[in-house]
């Protein structure tokens, strides 16, 4: 992870995005990966919005 994240770092400061490093993995695929979505569905029934453009 530490070296991930120092890629994107480096990524991002030399390009201005961390596109490549990221590997054309967004958002809605990092929570997938993550298996954040039992989150996200636990926040949308409890009122939250924070996610609903994810």
């Amino acid at each position: 992870m530490v070296h991930a994240s120092r890629a994107a770092m480096k990524s991002l400061k030399e390009t201005g995005t961390d596109f490549a490093a990221a590997q054309g993995m967004g958002p809605r695929e990092f929570f997938e990966v993550m298996g954040l979505w039992d989150v996200v569905n636990m926040d949308s029934k409890a009122g939250g919005t924070a996610f609903n453009s994810i």
